[in-house]
């Protein structure tokens, strides 16, 4: 029996020493996703569906392609979406896309997002949601008739964003 214990603890040690190395592996795998310019890179990276903590942080990534982005924009974890709302790079279709997501903190990333289609910031300054609203809000493209209508909003946080607003601010 102890054999059996001693060649056990061998293989859980070895097993323990490869998943170690695949993580010093996913650590350079997690810089490459951050800081790649590469998009053959950035590209394979976002091709392995078990790891969707690299997925994110190629969304994150300033120099991913509107095309890299455009993939990651219909991602199963809401976190990549997030990222991808939020990253200047993200094209036009996929923000309005992702305005539809049910995730609220999406939808309020695409509403701040500066490449926002103005219909869709139109469409997201009707969220039912106050914090899209804010996004709307702050956002430094949204036209002023729909500053003005968000300044006039329900909920107190929403037209406090709107103050931030370069547009409403005054010029000294």
């Amino acid at each position: 029996m102890s054999e059996w214990t001693h060649k056990n603890i061998r293989i859980v040690f070895v097993i323990l020493v490869l998943v170690m190395s695949g993580c010093a592996g996913a650590k350079s795998n997690l810089e490459i996703a951050k800081t790649s310019t590469s998009q053959s890179e950035l590209e394979n990276l976002i091709s392995r569906p078990s790891v969707p903590m690299l997925r994110m942080h190629v969304a994150a990534n300033p120099h991913a392609s509107s095309g890299t982005l455009e993939k990651l924009a219909s991602d199963s974890d809401a976190s990549v979406r997030y990222y991808v709302a939020a990253n200047p790079n993200t094209s036009s279709s996929s923000l309005e896309e992702l305005a539809n997501d049910s995730v609220s903190r999406i939808r309020y990333r695409v509403a701040e997002n500066p490449n926002t289609p103005i219909g869709t910031l139109k469409k997201l300054a009707r969220d039912f949601e106050p914090r899209v609203r804010c996004g709307v809000g702050v956002n430094p493209n949204t036209p002023k008739d729909l500053i003005e209508k968000l300044a006039n909003d329900v909920d107190p946080d929403v037209r406090s964003c709107v103050a931030k607003n370069q547009k409403t601010l005054r010029k000294k």
